[in-house]
């Protein structure tokens, strides 16, 4: 997370991509995947909440 924050602190707009990207991302997995493999949904759902923490906090 050191890197990510050095980062943000250069270019704050970077946090804001990578953070979408991933948000978008688990948003693609949860749709693909509902109702029918629990672990890949749940996996979508930590890629959001990641992508969020990321956007928020380092964007």
């Amino acid at each position: 997370m050191g890197i990510l924050k050095a980062l943000s602190g250069a270019c704050p707009i970077l946090g804001k991509i990578v953070g979408g990207l991933l948000i978008v991302a688990g948003a693609i997995v949860i749709l693909v995947t509902v109702p029918k493999w629990f672990w890949t949904g749940l996996l979508g759902v930590i890629l959001i909440a990641g992508g969020f923490l990321i956007w928020r906090y380092f964007g």
